[in-house]
Parts: structure tokens; C-alpha cells; sequence
């Protein structure tokens, strides 16, 4: 393990607390706490690991980086899975969290850059207007125990970004997140309303104020074969979003709605598709009102693009499925 004999601290503030998530990752915990060890700053941090009830070896392992970095490492562990009872371990970390801000990352994926946090602390500090800073993400799937690059998360060719951007397709991964505490308190307000995943938990921030952007490459995210969400099919993805951007439109601020409607729309096309070719004729009448209403309400000309395009893709299945 290659950790310093010694920090550089000159502030004796809790600067950082670094909330990492962890749940049956035995495979890459010790490189992702390794990561967060390294990190080289002129402020201290702590690393607080949320363990919920792993089934193998990762409490473990925690537990062995507990007592050899007892006043850094400070774990909870968990008896009883807290995700699948609906208690977000961000929301467990988050309470416990000292620092100035909050720096999150699953343990399956980690850090690259040991000037990580030093930097995108400063860049915080020098922007106060900025709810959160981001930075380049790695993407790497890992198949059969090889791991294969995939691509680099870019973002885009600015220093601050903004709510328009993250709509139009700009997408940063969640472990290059850095968010002041006070900034995170907001999105709390939410938490038993809205599905609180990075999405929900970008665009809450980005109501607080735009994004100050690291443009070099910090992290590496893991494709795993045992994900959750890339185990799901596309219809499973769009159920899933429909639930997140339905907690959004009825819950977050109405200046909002119009941009929950537009992607509401093209998810329901998704699911409405699928429902008629499995011929769910329930889930046909509920979903195609509420894309109607939607769609009327807030973006027809989309809806109808939406629709159109829908049309053609349910047609080429048709098609190639009487080809096989």
C-alpha cells in the first residue's frame, strides 16, 4: 500500500468528509479506501465508509483499514441491508459528516488523482456561488475479471456549468463529486419525496447554483457485472426514470416541470412500446394518458416527434422479428 508517511496540514479544520459506499465490494474496497488515504491536502479529512450488511468479505477489510488508520478511517456497519428499506446510506453518511464538504464515492469505483480533493477544494473556495464541483471520469467494464476502457466522461469545454448543460446531455460521474454541506442540507428536504440518485441530486444542486469544473481526469468508474442499474433491460431504465422524474415534476419547483415532461415523454414512448408488443393493455391506457397530458401540457411538438419515433422503432422489431 502505497500511503505517506506523513500529511502536509496547515488548516486544523475538518475541511473534507469523504462518504463512501460500500455493499459486497471485497473485490475493490481496498483500492478504493487506498485512493482516499493518499490523498495529499494542506487540510485535514476524514473517510467515513458506510457498510450495509455485506455478505462477503468487505466488512472484513474495512474493519483491518479501521484499526490501522483508526483516527481517518471511521466506518458504520450495518446489520440489516438499509438500501432495500428505503434509507439511502448517502443520508446515513451524511449526518455523521463533519467537514465543510462532502466528497462521495461508491468502493467499487476510486480516485487517480491524489491531488483530488486539494484541487477541487481550492476551486470550491474560490467559487462560492457554485453548488458543487465535478471533474473527468475513466469508464472501464469489467467482464470475466478484465477490465475494458471504455471511454472518458468529458463533460464540456467550460470552467462552470449549468443546468442546461446536464439537460442537454452533459453527464459527470458521481465520483468526482465535491459538495459544501450547507448545499447539501437542501437536497435533505427531499429525501422521502424523491428518488434521490445522481440525477435527482444534480439537479436539486444546480437550482442552488451552477457546477465549478475540473477539467482533468480524477476517477474511474466501474462497470460491473454485478451493477444494479446496468443489469437492468431498457424498459426496466425507463420505469425507473418515469418514477424519478414523476417525484421531480410533483414535488421540485414548477419553473421545472417542463423540462420533468420532456424526458416524462420520451420515457413513456419507451414503456408504452414495450407494453403493446406484451400486450398490457392496463399499463397501455394509464401510461398513454399521462403521456398525452404531459406531452399536450408542456411539449407537443416533442411529444409528437417522441411518438413518431416510437412508431418507427416498434416497426423495425415488428419487421426484424419476421425476418427471424
Amino acid at each position: 500500500m502505497n500511503v505517506p508517511t506523513e500529511r502536509t496540514t496547515c488548516s486544523t479544520e475538518l475541511m473534507v468528509s469523504i462518504l463512501a459506499i460500500a455493499y459486497n465490494h471485497e473485490n475493490w474496497i481496498a483500492r478504493a479506501l487506498d485512493s482516499f488515504i493518499t490523498q495529499k491536502t494542506n487540510f485535514p479529512f476524514e473517510i467515513l465508509v458506510h457498510d450495509d450488511a455485506s455478505t462477503d468479505r468487505t466488512t472484513e477489510i474495512i474493519r483491518q483499514y479501521e484499526q490501522k488508520y483508526s483516527t481517518l478511517v471511521k466506518p458504520i456497519y450495518q446489520t440489516i441491508n438499509q438500501f432495500s428499506r428505503g434509507n439511502f446510506p448517502l443520508f446515513i453518511l451524511s449526518e455523521k459528516a463533519k467537514g465543510k464538504y462532502l466528497a462521495i464515492c461508491d468502493c467499487d469505483d476510486y480516485w487517480t488523482d491524489p491531488f483530488k480533493l486539494q484541487k477541487q477544494v481550492d476551486l470550491l473556495e474560490a467559487h462560492p456561488e457554485c453548488s458543487m464541483a465535478v471533474a473527468k471520469t475513466d469508464v472501464y467494464r469489467v467482464e470475466d475479471g478484465q477490465f475494458y476502457y471504455q471511454e472518458t466522461l468529458e463533460g464540456v469545454d467550460q470552467n462552470i456549468l449549468y443546468f442546461d448543460d446536464f439537460f442537454k446531455g452533459c453527464y459527470l460521474h458521481t465520483s468526482t463529486y465535491v459538495i459544501p454541506k450547507k448545499n447539501f442540507c437542501v437536497v435533505e428536504k427531499y429525501r422521502h419525496k424523491i428518488f434521490i440518485g445522481d440525477t435527482a441530486l444534480r439537479y436539486i444542486l444546480l437550482d442552488s447554483g451552477p457546477f465549478v469544473f475540473l477539467r482533468e481526469t480524477v476517477s474511474v468508474y466501474q462497470i460491473t457485472e454485478k451493477g444494479i442499474w446496468t443489469n437492468l433491460n431498457s424498459y426496466e431504465k425507463a420505469v425507473a426514470h418515469v418514477k424519478l422524474f414523476e417525484g421531480l415534476y410533483r414535488y421540485f419547483k414548477p419553473k421545472y416541470k417542463k423540462y420533468w415532461a420532456k424526458s416524462l415523454v420520451s420515457n413513456y414512448i419507451e414503456i408504452i412500446v414495450e407494453d403493446i408488443r406484451k400486450k398490457r393493455s392496463g399499463n397501455i391506457f394509464q401510461n398513454g394518458f399521462r403521456f398525452v397530458y404531459l406531452g399536450l401540457r408542456h411539449a407537443p411538438i416533442y411529444m409528437l416527434k417522441q411518438l413518431a419515433s416510437g412508431s418507427i422503432r416498434y416497426i423495425k422489431r415488428k419487421i426484424n422479428k419476421m425476418e427471424i
